[in-house]
């Protein structure tokens, strides 16, 4: 976070790990979300999927 704030990239104070996971909201409830552990954890199991609607309607 420090290289992210020098370069002006994001202007965030931080104590420790734990705070700027929370700040970025990657942690819920004390743990991780599934999107800090797609960004952060060595799993070679992560798989995403995505679909592309025509339109906006529902």
């Amino acid at each position: 976070m420090k290289r992210e704030n020098d370069a002006g990239r994001i202007s965030l104070e931080f104590t420790d790990v734990e705070d700027v996971l929370q700040r970025l909201e990657l942690m819920a409830g004390g743990r991780m979300t599934n999107a800090a552990d797609v960004l952060f954890c060595p799993s070679r199991n992560v798989q995403l999927k995505m679909g592309v609607l025509a339109t906006h309607a529902r």
